[in-house]
C-alpha cells in the first residue's frame, strides 16, 4: 500500500514549547488527509525533540502509523535524542468507539511521558474493537495507564520500554491471536505491569 509520509513539522509542531499543542499538528494532517480522500491514511512522522500533548489525539482512520525518529531513553533526563511527547491532556492517543472495526494503526519509535504518574494520564487508548495493532519500540513513563487496547485482534506488541506507570500494558474486553514480545515492562510497586482478559491464543514470550 503506497502512503503518504506526513512530517509534523510541515504541520505546525514546535519543540520546547509547553505552550504549543502538537495535536493541532496531527488534527492538520488529518484534515489534509480528508481534503485529498486518502482512505489509504498515511504515515506521520514525530520530529526529534520535545513536543506537548495539551489535548487529545483522536484517530478515526484506518492505516495511520505514527512514528518517531527513535525512542532514545537516558536514565533520569528522559529524550536521548528521541521524539518524546509529554502528555498533559488525559489522553495522549485514543481511537474512539465507531460503528466499525478499527484496522492497521502503527504506534512506533517514540517517547510517551506523563511526567507524573500520580496525575492518571493514558498514553495510547484503542477504544475502538481493533484488527492488526501495532505498538513496537516505544518508551512509556510515568503515566497511569501507558498502553490500553479494548478487543483487539492480532495485535503486535514488541521491543517496548513500558516502565514507572501505575499500569504498562492491558489488553481488555477480549481478543485473539496477539503477540506481546520482547519487552521491557515494570510498574510501579503493587501495580499493574500486564493485564489481559478473555484473550484466546494470546502468545506472551522474551519479555523482561
Amino acid at each position: 500500500m503506497n502512503q503518504t509520509t506526513y512530517d509534523l513539522a510541515d504541520f505546525g509542531a514546535v519543540n520546547d514549547d509547553p505552550g504549543s499543542d502538537i495535536a493541532d499538528a496531527f488534527n492538520a494532517v488529518f484534515a489534509d488527509m480528508d481534503a485529498n480522500d486518502a482512505d489509504t491514511g498515511g504515515r506521520i512522522v514525530i520530529p526529534p525533540g520535545d513536543y506537548y500533548l495539551n489535548s487529545t489525539v483522536s484517530i478515526t482512520r484506518d492505516f495511520v502509523t505514527v512514528e518517531g525518529v527513535n525512542y532514545g531513553w537516558q536514565t533520569g533526563t528522559g529524550a536521548g535524542g528521541g521524539s518524546r511527547l509529554i502528555v498533559r491532556a488525559s489522553r495522549g492517543f485514543h481511537v474512539p468507539i465507531a460503528g466499525q472495526r478499527s484496522r492497521s494503526l502503527v504506534f512506533r519509535n517514540f517517547i510517551l511521558d506523563g511526567e507524573l504518574a500520580a496525575n492518571n494520564r493514558t498514553g495510547i487508548f484503542v477504544e475502538n474493537d481493533n484488527d492488526a495493532v501495532v505498538v513496537e519500540g516505544i518508551a512509556a513513563k510515568e503515566l497511569g495507564d501507558a498502553v490500553v487496547l479494548r478487543n483487539a485482534d492480532a495485535a503486535y506488541i514488541a521491543g517496548n520500554q513500558i516502565a514507572e506507570n501505575l499500569s504498562c500494558l492491558r489488553l481488555i474486553g477480549g481478543g485473539i491471536a496477539s503477540i506481546v514480545a520482547d519487552n521491557r515492562l515494570g510498574a510501579k510497586p503493587q501495580q499493574i505491569t500486564f493485564f489481559a482478559e478473555n484473550h484466546d491464543r494470546l502468545v506472551i514470550s522474551g519479555n523482561n
